[in-house]
């Protein structure tokens, strides 16, 4: 039972990145509480907000890989 409401955190986690990402939603994509030197803010100094909005993709897509991998393990 705990192990598929901690997939389903996992899943559900991964969706709210990735759909941040993709439609730029504001609260998902704002850098405000970043840690200063973090791989965040890093990639926003360096590639600007569209690199950011990537590397959150990235990470939803890996949490969402993640989730189903184990729903199916």
């Amino acid at each position: 039972m705990v192990y598929y409401l901690v997939c389903g955190l996992i899943l559900l986690s991964g969706g709210i990145l990735l759909g941040g990402a993709i439609l730029d939603w504001d609260w998902v994509a704002t850098r405000e509480k970043e840690r200063p030197k973090g791989l965040g803010h890093f990639v926003y100094e360096q590639f600007g907000r569209k690199g950011y909005r990537v590397l959150l993709g990235f990470g939803g897509g890996i949490c969402l890989v993640t989730g189903i991998f184990l729903l199916l393990a």
